[in-house]
């Protein structure tokens, strides 16, 4: 557990009041959990009991359908990668986003095999893919192509399929998906008394501050003398602490208050003021997000998290021997051995490069093709929004990377062991 994870314990355990720079839906499953089990290590064993869940149906859909029972073996990769055993337990909305989707995506796979339970698992699949866009906004973009796989397995195999039906379903499963999702996520915040702490004015900040002159920000007639200023000192303060993102932890003040996860003065001033801007300015904002996405992707951070010490909630570390354990296993074999797999460039070409391999060859995979496309949108929408270059924000697509690859492997033996062989002699 890091601060954010602390920050959501707080609200779980209602120490504080339940707030939208974090998902609330998540601190309330942890607010429940608690309740239930009287124990603050529960999400974490949540976590684990779904990862196990995912790679047990991905281990029988693989075996379902290539009737290998050696290759099945690969459905617990994800249990076993240095890049994936060190997150699976880390209680952050990365995480939770991230096992949500892979979850949706192995309940898809197990409904095309057309068993006893099949709609049991759409559902599952549709429940997951809400869960993973109300813990994280962004995963919203990962999602489409998924809702894409849903409607074609769903329409490929009827009688009156056409392209034209096919986009028009399409349509209305994000149109509907979307309207439950906001529905879903307003309810929640009426329930528990969330306020909104315009956490997107974050990201207008780095905006501001690295890719606008501060000539630029003076001469506006609208924003006020006091934020002006504010933006004038943290362009300093950032010079001198040699940060170029993530200004509001960094050399802005965080909140009105001081206070971390708490609400920027002037929130509206600040969005008026990048709308004035940042257009104007908009080669400099290019080459600004030029430069954070080539960061994001070709450094990395956070990739091994230990839980720190909490007395006042009793929080330690349950096994530390273990702990440590698991720490040479990631850090010293995966971080210093193998590097790429903790950078983003490296699962973006793979991600890529599967693509590529899907829509190619005689047995086109669209079910592979869509999951490497949900990771790297999800990639991609990093673009304009990066504020570090911390691990976890590349995770789901690393997993969708692996599941893809998995799926193409899958369904590529299974071809082939349809496919019979022809005899070479010629039959008297």
């Amino acid at each position: 557990m890091t601060t954010d994870t602390f920050f959501q314990l707080d609200q779980a355990l209602g120490r504080e009041p339940f707030n939208d720079w974090h998902p609330v839906v998540m601190s309330l499953v942890w607010k429940w959990l608690i309740a239930a089990t009287g124990e603050i290590g529960s999400m974490a064993a949540l976590q684990v009991g779904f990862a196990w869940l995912a790679s047990v149906l991905t281990c029988y859909y693989i075996l379902k359908t290539t009737r290998n029972r050696c290759l099945s073996l690969l459905g617990f990769l994800i249990l076993v990668l240095p890049n994936s055993a060190n997150i699976v337990g880390a209680v952050w909305k990365d995480t939770h986003m991230a096992l949500a989707m892979y979850l949706a995506v192995v309940c898809i796979l197990v409904f095309r095999l057309r068993g006893r339970f099949q709609w049991v698992f759409l559902g599952m699949a549709i429940l997951a893919l809400l869960y993973a866009t109300l813990v994280r906004k962004n995963a919203a973009v990962g999602v489409v192509p998924l809702l894409f796989l849903v409607t074609t397995v769903l329409l490929v195999n009827r009688s009156s399929f056409s392209v034209k039906k096919a986009v028009a379903v399409f349509a209305v499963a994000i149109a509907v998906f979307g309207g439950v999702v906001l529905v879903i996520g307003k309810s929640i915040n009426v329930a528990t008394g969330a306020t909104s702490n315009s956490q997107v004015t974050q990201i207008m900040l780095d905006d501001l501050i690295f890719a606008v002159p501060q000539s630029a920000i003076e001469s506006s007639e609208t924003a006020p003398p006091a934020l002006k200023s504010k933006i004038a000192d943290a362009r300093q303060e950032c010079e001198d602490v040699g940060a170029f993102w993530d200004a509001y932890w960094k050399c802005y003040g965080r909140g009105a208050s001081g206070e971390a996860f708490t609400e920027i003065a002037h929130p509206d001033a600040v969005k008026s003021l990048w709308i004035e801007q940042v257009p104007r300015n908009f080669p400099r904002y290019l080459d600004y997000r030029a430069m954070t996405t080539a960061k994001f992707l070709f450094t990395s951070n956070l990739q091994f998290a230990s839980t720190e010490e909490k007395e006042d909630l009793g929080v330690s570390q349950y096994a530390p021997k273990l702990n440590d354990a698991l720490r040479s296993y990631v850090v010293d074999l995966g971080l210093k051995q193998l590097p790429w797999l903790f950078h983003g460039w490296f699962w973006l070409a793979l991600g890529v490069a599967g693509v590529v391999a899907s829509v190619r060859g005689s047995r086109p995979s669209i079910t592979a093709t869509a999951i490497f496309i949900a990771g790297l949108l999800y990639l991609v929408s990093f673009f304009p929004t990066a504020p570090a270059s911390d691990y976890r924000y590349i995770y789901w697509s690393a997993l969708s990377v692996v599941i893809g690859l998995i799926t193409l492997v899958a369904e590529r033996t299974s071809a082939r062991r349809r496919t019979p062989v022809k005899n070479s002699r010629t039959d008297p």
